[in-house]
This record gives structure tokens, C-alpha cells and sequence, in this order.
């Protein structure tokens, strides 16, 4: 996706696993399309993998790989990823275990929009935009040199930024997003810890995690944080606890916990929306 300073939607690509454009919506300004490689797509076919081209409707590298990779797919010196582009991608067009570096790098990007926005939010106090600064700085001479070593390319930040740094779209960018949106556009909601005063966070280190992976909710979860609310001492809810759900900050369905610290009450429309905002959150887990 491709957005303007104010945050709207300008243009959005989506691919076949192997590379194939199957949607398109608007006129993308960049030449860095599929793996946030250089397209030469439209004039004969092939993309730019820095050592090598590559072909997405064959899924296959043009020339062979100089350098034999590691296992069994390696033997086959012209396959992509390893013949697993659901997994790996290869920046270099030599290596396709470079794709934790990838991946670090578009987390990288994720992070570096949060510390962005910190940074720009006239309520953040001196402490938190110093924190903020101390990130971002050392990560944008972090981005100077993986493009000096081919692994990025200079403007390639919306491409690198896939569905699942969609709710990064807080870097703000002049367009005044103080909270994270989803892939749907709708904005974290902005609603009241009653513990704090404050609003309640957005959770960090965001990841979907699977059924098989992710903690079940306790049976009396909501007696025993009730319970603990009280033996804490703190005032019960406007209202009355029926009016309230325990709101979990950090989803379970995104690495979230039981714990008390990332339970919240928030009155039922409240729940509804941050259950809108989470819906439109990625299903995608990145390996």
C-alpha cells in the first residue's frame, strides 16, 4: 500500500506468492514492487534481485545462483527461496536466509513510525520522546547501510511496510495519526484505563499467533480479576461491574497473557471497538 503525507490511500499491490500481481488499485509511484524489489515486469518480464533477475509468472531466477545455498532445494541454483516463498524471500538474490534480516527490517520500519509519532505527540513527556529518539536515530543509520549493502533500497519504505505493519501507519508523516491504524483504516481506539487515567496503550511486539500456540482464556477469568481488583484496593467501575468486560490489552490471539497488568474493564461499546480495530488487524504470522 502506498499512502500521501495526510494518510490516504493512493495505491495497493497485492501478490501470488510468487510474485504475480493479482490486484491492483490506483498508480503505484515506485518501481519496487513484489519483496521490495526493482520491476521490470511491464517492460519484459523480470524483476531485479540485485545479483540476479527473477521471473515471477515462472517462480524461477533467470541466470544461476553463483553461490549454492544450503540443503536440497540448493542443488537447483536457479529456484526461488528455496521453493518457499510462503517463508523466506532473498533480497540479495543469493541467499534466502536472509529473510530474518528482512523481516527485522520491516519490523524495523514498524518501530521506527511508533518512535516517530512519539516524538511528534505534543503530550509525550521529555523521557518518552528521548526513548523514542534513541531508537529511531540509530535505526535510520541501521537502514543507510543495508542499502549500502544492496539488502534495501533507498525509498523502498511503503513497500517494505506489508500487511503486517498495516497498523504501523502511525508514523504520522505530517498527517497528525497519534494511534496505530489497522489494514482497514480505523484507528486504535482512544479510551480511558480506569486503573491509570490514562488511555489505555496499544500492546508492542504484536504477532498472530495460532490456536495451538496462543493461552486459552481461564474459565473464571473475569471472578478472579474481579478478586484482584479489589484485594488491589482501587474503586469499583462507574456504574457497576456489569456495565464492563475484561478487556484484554494484548489480544490472546496476538501473544497476549492472562495477567492482571493486561486486563482492563471497558464498558461494552467500548469492547466493541477495539474488537473492530482487531478484526482488521493481519492474520499473518511472520516466521
Amino acid at each position: 500500500m502506498t499512502t500521501n503525507a495526510s494518510g490516504a490511500l493512493i495505491s495497493e499491490l497485492r501478490y501470488k506468492p510468487w510474485g504475480e500481481t493479482r490486484y491492483s488499485n490506483g498508480t503505484t509511484p515506485t518501481k519496487y514492487t513484489y519483496t521490495g524489489q526493482y520491476s521490470n515486469v511491464s517492460d519484459f518480464g523480470l524483476m531485479f534481485y540485485n545479483a540476479r533477475w527473477y521471473d515471477p509468472a515462472l517462480g524461477r531466477f533467470a541466470q544461476a545462483d553463483s553461490i549454492v545455498p544450503e540443503g536440497v532445494q540448493g542443488y537447483d541454483r536457479y529456484a526461488y527461496v528455496n521453493n518457499n516463498p510462503f517463508t523466506y524471500v532473498d533480497p540479495s538474490g543469493h541467499d534466502s536466509n536472509l529473510s530474518s534480516i528482512w523481516n527485522s527490517y520491516k519490523q524495523g520500519w514498524t518501530n521506527f513510525g511508533t518512535s516517530l509519532s512519539i516524538m511528534r505527540n505534543p503530550n509525550s513527556t521529555l523521557t518518552q520522546k528521548g526513548i523514542a529518539a534513541a531508537y529511531a536515530v540509530p535505526w535510520m543509520s541501521a537502514h543507510v547501510a543495508l542499502v549500502a549493502v544492496g539488502i534495501a533500497e533507498i525509498g523502498t519504505a511503503e513497500t517494505a511496510i506489508t500487511a503486517g505493519e498495516a497498523a504501523c501507519v502511525a508514523m504520522d508523516c505530517g498527517g497528525g495519526y497519534e494511534l496505530p491504524r489497522n489494514k482497514d483504516g480505523i484507528t486504535y481506539p482512544k479510551v480511558i484505563d480506569p486503573r491509570t487515567g490514562e488511555p489505555i496503550p496499544y500492546p508492542q511486539d504484536v504477532e498472530f499467533s495460532p490456536k495451538d500456540q496462543r493461552l486459552p482464556r481461564p474459565y473464571d477469568y473475569r471472578k478472579d480479576y474481579q478478586d484482584e481488583w479489589n484485594s488491589r484496593g482501587l474503586p469499583e467501575p462507574d456504574g457497576g461491574w456489569d456495565e464492563y468486560v475484561i478487556h484484554h490489552i494484548q489480544p490472546l490471539e496476538y501473544g497476549g497473557t492472562n495477567d492482571f497488568e493486561n486486563g482492563v474493564p471497558v464498558t461494552k461499546p467500548d469492547h466493541e471497538l477495539f474488537n473492530e480495530f482487531w478484526r482488521g488487524m493481519p492474520k499473518t504470522r511472520y516466521k
